[in-house]
């Protein structure tokens, strides 16, 4: 049986997947994400205080690890 033949619209699905990128080409940092302010679409503002502190900490903290990865142990 031939595939294409079951699933017509299987080239028009590839076609509208190729336009699109792939997930991990839009994968941001906890970093970029806190420090992009110009975005009305802003989900940190909806988080409550204690929950914004603790992603701020978690920025920090990927901060000194991508240095450290970056840099080396000295």
């Amino acid at each position: 049986m031939n595939p294409d033949f079951v699933r017509p619209d299987r080239e028009e699905v590839r076609e509208k997947l190729r336009g699109q990128k792939s997930l991990l080409s839009k994968k941001k940092s906890v970093g970029r994400t806190l420090s992009n302010k110009t975005d009305g679409d802003d989900w940190t503002l909806q988080l409550p205080s204690n929950s914004r502190k603790l992603l701020n900490d978690l920025s920090a903290v990927e901060n000194d690890v991508q240095t450290l990865a970056n840099d080396g142990y000295d």
